[in-house]
Formats: C-alpha cells, sequence, structure tokens
C-alpha cells in the first residue's frame, strides 16, 4: 500500500456538509479537513449510488456564474479542477448553499492547512490568545491599564 496516505480520525470529521445536485443527481457534500466527499444517487433507495473522493491538496475550485434564464433557475454551479498545470475538469455540481462562499470555505481549509502546526494549537487556557503573540500583546495591554503607586 505503497503512495497511499492514511489519516486520521479527526482529519477525517466532515466541517461541511450541504446537498448537492450533480448532473441529474443529487447528493450530499462532505468537507474534511484534507478531502472533499461526495455522495450521490440518481434514484433514492432503488438507485446506485455514486462516491467521489478528492484531497482538497490536489484540487482547485471554480465559481460557474448561473445562467441568466427564467427556464434555468438554479444558481451558480462550482466547477472541480485538477491542481496541475493544465488544469483538467474532474466535475461540476450545484450547492445547496451560495456557490462563492463554497468556494471561499474550501480555499480557507486549505490554506489552514498549509499552516504551521504549532500555531494552530489551541489551550482551553487562552484559546485564541497563543495564536499570533496575542498572549504577550494582552499581557502588556494589561499592565499599563493597572496604575502605578
Amino acid at each position: 500500500m505503497e503512495g497511499r496516505k492514511f489519516l486520521a480520525a479527526s482529519d477525517q470529521v466532515p466541517l461541511l456538509s450541504c446537498r448537492i445536485l450533480l448532473g441529474h443527481c443529487h447528493g450530499t457534500c462532505y468537507v474534511s479537513a484534507h478531502q472533499m466527499l461526495l455522495v450521490t444517487q440518481l434514484i433514492p433507495i432503488i438507485g446506485e449510488s455514486n462516491v467521489y473522493l478528492m484531497s482538497l491538496s490536489d484540487i482547485e475550485i471554480g465559481v460557474n456564474p448561473p445562467t441568466k434564464s427564467l427556464l434555468n433557475p438554479l444558481l451558480a454551479s462550482i466547477s472541480v479542477y485538477q491542481s496541475q498545470n493544465d488544469r483538467k475538469e474532474i466535475l461540476k455540481f450545484r450547492p445547496s448553499l451560495e456557490a462563492e462562499m463554497f468556494k471561499q470555505f474550501i480555499d480557507t481549509v486549505k490554506a489552514v492547512s498549509l499552516e504551521n502546526v504549532e500555531s494552530l494549537k489551541f489551550s482551553s487556557k487562552g484559546g485564541l490568545l497563543y495564536m499570533f503573540d496575542e498572549k504577550d500583546k494582552v499581557a502588556k495591554a494589561a499592565e499599563s491599564l493597572i496604575p502605578e503607586e
């Protein structure tokens, strides 16, 4: 099993779950810290299920503007491209939430995955105060508020 990367269970927890329309199939999109999983069904209960699993580091997301037509009331769609130089479109779907927000969420998750692990550690003692030296800034600000005797 060389070349396969197994993720810890904590990296597989869905951060986002939304309904999608992929071609003539409806389904659900799950986004975790490192992967995007699309599960679709052509006919519920009877029909077959299709599963698409993609690593977020291997894809790019594009937003296709909606067509302005009374006959096509659907929202903007999402195109998923390979991150390679050829930018080959893998698939296109319509999320139940706004397409631009979906793209921004994916871009944010990808950016966080590139951050240093130590800078992302949270603690019950300080939470976000440990990020970007905020703890020191807050301590200095608090010291300046104490009156001198």
